[in-house]
């Protein structure tokens, strides 16, 4: 019989009743905790133990969790480790962007929610098992073939199963665990995917290729969690992005939670006013799902504001300004009166 491997954990916070919070928590599951109160103390158990995952706070004195994140990003010892902060930052916290560019692969907010946190933990946990069980299968199956190479059908059929697992997994590291549509990773990395192909087309045939950007947020999200609670909202939010997903239609376009109650979707090929009717259509789809909302000041009911976007992509222009100008008319349709569309082309949109 193969000996059982437990999972280890190692959480990262400098306040002692921090740590011994998360430990107690953290025992409703099988896995091995290991603490740290320091990011040096977090590096080198890291170097000494294959965790599973790492719980880690953002403000610690000396090294805090950035710092720590991006010296884990940079190991090829460590790369592999998952990262969630545990961090009082606000959503709207552009802290929360640096976390994900530092290598964070999810974030939660304290005081901690025990279903939430659980959930996350088991969802990495799982994956780390399936990760050690094929591992250990691969491995067998190469001893194998250097004894027998009559076991080479084996072997392929281990690879396929390995590389099957390895689409799964990269599936799931770009899927938002709550909406499961992309997560903000996959819409960074396929933003500019989009931007550079773009960019090359309107080099080989100026003005040939457009790209359009949607950001579009959830009217009165926070009055809609106070009022109805945590677990509404976030079958609100997985209604919502369901319908956006829906919507938008075609194949290449991509939805993606963008943090919190925003989403973001990727046009490309995609002319400013085609991407308006995009976002009116889409307004109109969660207008029409009728959810409840009895604190919003817009409607008795469910609502989004959009910003909309374009942008011929080339020298003078980048991905960022794309984003900028979707964020900019998002703020002028929520300042506007919100349940409403607002289009910000004046230096993004195609002439």
């Amino acid at each position: 019989m193969e000996e059982k491997i437990t999972a280890k954990i190692l959480v990262v916070d400098d306040r002692v009743e921090n740590l011994f919070a998360m430990e107690r928590i953290l025992a409703q599951v099988d896995c091995e905790v290991y603490k740290a109160r320091s990011g040096n103390e977090a590096l080198s158990l890291t170097l000494r133990n294959d965790f599973a995952l790492i719980l880690l706070d953002v403000n610690m004195p000396e090294m805090d969790g950035f710092e720590l994140a991006e010296l884990l990003q940079g190991n090829d010892l460590t790369c592999h480790i998952p990262i969630i902060f545990v961090t009082a930052i606000n959503k709207e916290d552009r802290s929360v962007f640096k976390g994900y560019v530092s290598g964070a692969v999810d974030y939660l907010l304290k005081p901690v929610d025990t279903d939430i946190l659980l959930s996350k933990v088991k969802v990495f946990l799982d994956l780390n098992r399936k990760k050690i069980e094929l591992e250990a299968t691969k491995a067998r199956l190469d001893r194998e073939i250097e004894q027998r190479k009559a076991k080479e059908a084996e072997l392929l059929h281990s690879k396929l199963m390995l590389e099957e697992f390895v689409v799964r997994l990269k599936q799931a590291s770009d899927t938002d665990g709550l909406t499961l549509v992309a997560n903000r990773r996959c819409f960074d990395e396929t933003l500019d995917k989009e931007y550079l192909r773009a960019k090359r087309s309107n080099y080989l045939s100026p003005g040939a290729s457009s790209l359009s950007l949607i950001l579009l947020d959830v009217d009165y999200f926070k009055k809609f969690n106070d009022r109805y609670g945590h677990l509404e909202g976030d079958h609100c939010l997985q209604q919502v992005a369901k319908t956006l997903a829906e919507a938008v239609g075609r194949p290449g376009d991509l939805v993606a939670r963008y943090g919190g109650e925003e989403f973001v979707i990727v046009l490309p090929e995609t002319p400013g006013k085609d991407a308006l009717a995009v976002a009116e259509r889409l307004r109109l789809a969660i207008e029409s799902l009728g959810m409840p909302h009895e604190r919003s000041d817009v409607r008795p009911y469910v609502t989004i504001s959009l910003g909309v976007a374009a942008i011929l992509p080339s020298e003078e222009t980048s991905a960022r300004s794309l984003i900028e100008a979707a964020d900019q008319a998002l703020y002028l349709a929520k300042s506007g009166g919100r349940n409403r569309v607002h289009a910000s082309f004046k230096e993004t949109a195609e002439s």
